[in-house]
């Protein structure tokens, strides 16, 4: 099963610092016009995985250990510390 969530963006501002945060070693000389970053969900033997993707490639990050589908707690645990400076609140 697959669940597949997308930010479109005709602009460089939110694609790209959404993807410096997360993958910090990217180098993005410029955003092309109508940019999609995109969360794939996939269910596989009853455990949750996420692919992510800038423009149709995968982004791979440090705590998938190199995969592109990476398990969603891998996946929540690089995105929260990437993205949301106070945890507290996911859990009020």
């Amino acid at each position: 099963d697959k669940f597949q969530s997308t930010m479109f963006n005709f602009t460089d501002v939110n694609v790209g610092n959404a993807i410096v945060k997360l993958v910090p070693d990217t180098i993005l000389n410029s955003v092309p016009y109508a940019a999609t970053f995109i969360w794939e969900v996939y269910t596989l033997n009853g455990e949750l995985f996420v692919k992510t993707l800038y423009n149709q490639k995968p982004l791979i990050f440090e705590t998938c250990e190199g995969k592109e589908l990476c398990p969603y707690k891998d996946w929540f645990r690089h995105v929260s510390n990437k993205l949301i400076l106070d945890n507290d609140f996911l859990y009020e």
